[in-house]
C-alpha cells in the first residue's frame, strides 16, 4: 500500500489529506485545491497538518465484505493500492451481514448489509481519493470508479450510514447496500473465505467473524463444515 499521509481531516464523508505530490499535474496545471491552506488542524487520529500542505479529497467508506480484505480491496482490478486502511468499525444502526444479491463474477451470493433489530455489523474503514467515487470524476483521470466495481445502480446503492470506530464517537461513511435482496441465493466457500480472512487480518473481534461463519453456514449448508474450519 501506499506511504500513509501525515493527517487527514474530515468534512461529513468527504476529507482532505496531504499530498506528497508537487503542486502540478501532468498537463502543466495547478492541482486543484479541495481546501485554503493555512493553520495546522487535527485529523481524524489525531496528526497536524502543516501550512504549506497540497492538499487532496478523500472519501471515508465502510467495507463489510470480501473488501475486508486488503488484496481485494487494493487488487489491480480495484483500487490498486490507492484506498488506505483507516481502523475497524460497527455499525451503529442495526445490521447484520446478508448473502441476497447474485455476483455473475463470482457465480455465488455475495454481502449485503441489512436492518436487523438488535444486530450489528463491523466491517473496514477506508480512505479512498474522492475522486476515485463517482464515473465520472474517475474517468477523467482514466481510471475505474468504485461505484463501477461496487457495481452502484445495478445491484448496489451507495449510502451514508453512521459507524462508530472502537472506543470513540459514531461518523459518518459511504456504504454500498443491495438495491434489490433476492431470496433463495447461496455463497460460496471461496468468497466467505475472503470475508473472514479480512475481518482477521483487521483484527475485528472473534465473536462477530464466528457470527459471519455462523450466518454463511445456514445461508449454504453444503459448505458449513468448511466454513466452520476457516
Amino acid at each position: 500500500m501506499k506511504n500513509s499521509p501525515s493527517w487527514r481531516a474530515w468534512d461529513i464523508t468527504r476529507g482532505w489529506r496531504r499530498s506528497k505530490k508537487k503542486n502540478t499535474a501532468k498537463n502543466g496545471r495547478p492541482l486543484q485545491r479541495s481546501s485554503p491552506v493555512g493553520a495546522a488542524k487535527s485529523g481524524l487520529n489525531g496528526e497536524d497538518r502543516s501550512p504549506g500542505t497540497i492538499i487532496e479529497e478523500v472519501a471515508i467508506v465502510f467495507q463489510y465484505g470480501s473488501n475486508c480484505s486488503d488484496s481485494q480491496m487494493n487488487s489491480p482490478e480495484r483500487l490498486c493500492g490507492d484506498a488506505r486502511f483507516v481502523d475497524i468499525a460497527e455499525t451503529v444502526d442495526d445490521f447484520e451481514l446478508a448473502f441476497d444479491v447474485l455476483s455473475t463474477r463470482r457465480g455465488c451470493a455475495a454481502s449485503n448489509l441489512v436492518r436487523r433489530p438488535g444486530a450489528k455489523a463491523w466491517g473496514v474503514l477506508y480512505e479512498i481519493p474522492d475522486y476515485l467515487i463517482s464515473r465520472e470524476t474517475a474517468k477523467l483521470r482514466g481510471r475505474k470508479s468504485f461505484d463501477a466495481i461496487e457495481g452502484e445502480g445495478a445491484n448496489y446503492k451507495r449510502e451514508t450510514i453512521q459507524v462508530r470506530r472502537p472506543g470513540g464517537q459514531p461518523l459518518p461513511a459511504l456504504t454500498y447496500t443491495v438495491i434489490d435482496p433476492q431470496p433463495n441465493l447461496t455463497t460460496d466457500l471461496a468468497y466467505v473465505e475472503h470475508i473472514v480472512t479480512g475481518l482477521r487480518e483487521r483484527g475485528v473481534p472473534a465473536s462477530y467473524i464466528e457470527n459471519v461463519k455462523a450466518i454463511a453456514a445456514a445461508n449454504n449448508p453444503e459448505i458449513a463444515h468448511q466454513v466452520a474450519d476457516l
